[in-house]
């Protein structure tokens, strides 16, 4: 496809959208579950949860009919390249990848030992987006950390790019505007307090929960991090 159709595709999806007077959502959700074990080992698992975007691509597939669900499958195809690149990494193991018959949902799950094996881990999976040697999460016997990084929205970019289609030319900040990353952290001990505000400790004191909208400017990158006591 030239650069020409990939544009044509862009604005006729544009006027759609524009057109209609309850805007289609192209937003999803975006889980980072976890559970800590007092000796630093745990589960972790990263899920992408499509669901408010079906309508958005009911109307990609008429357009694009010659390659229907283009963008579950570049998804798809970014959870089968992190799988491959978490092989072998010391301390990680029973990884696996799932999604469902409408590739609508997707998920990643492994088992660390070690929180460095952790974060060994996260470089693994953000690392076309952030620095090799850059720390997720620290943990000693008062608090876990969870650091304010953003691999997310670059990881989005770095996919994106690789597309062949119409969707490398989206505007990010547009269409992914209702993206919200969501964590849930759970843990062996109750949980004493939490530095951000906007997290919430569960009645059992046992899980702390926290979400954002990824392209939100107005909450920026701090809204992520987090230390858990």
């Amino acid at each position: 496809m030239n650069k020409l159709q990939r544009l044509g595709r862009y604005l006729l999806l544009l006027l759609i959208f524009s057109a209609c007077q309850k805007p289609f959502e192209f937003g999803f959700d975006i889980y980072e579950i976890a559970h800590y074990h007092n000796n630093g080992a745990g589960r972790f698992e990263l899920m992408v949860d499509l669901t408010k975007a079906r309508k958005f691509f009911r109307i990609e597939s008429y357009i694009n009919r010659s390659k229907p669900k283009r963008t579950q499958t570049l998804i798809k195809k970014a959870f089968q390249d992190i799988h491959r690149r978490l092989r072998g990494v010391q301390g990680i193991s029973r990884i696996s990848t799932a999604y469902d018959k409408q590739m609508l949902y997707f998920k990643l799950s492994l088992h660390f030992s070690s929180i460095r094996a952790l974060n060994n881990a996260m470089r693994k999976i953000s690392a076309h987006a952030d620095r090799a040697k850059l720390t997720y999460f620290s943990m000693d016997r008062h608090s876990l950390v969870r650091l304010d990084v953003q691999s997310i929205v670059g990881l989005g970019e770095y996919y994106q790019a690789r597309d062949d289609s119409y969707i490398a030319s989206f505007d990010l900040k547009t269409f992914f505007k209702d993206v919200t990353h969501r964590t849930a952290y759970s843990f062996d001990r109750e949980i004493k307090k939490v530095t951000n505000q906007a997290a919430t400790i569960s009645k059992s004191r046992r899980v702390v929960t926290l979400h954002h909208c990824l392209f939100n400017e107005k909450e920026g990158a701090s809204s992520i991090g987090n230390q858990v006591f």
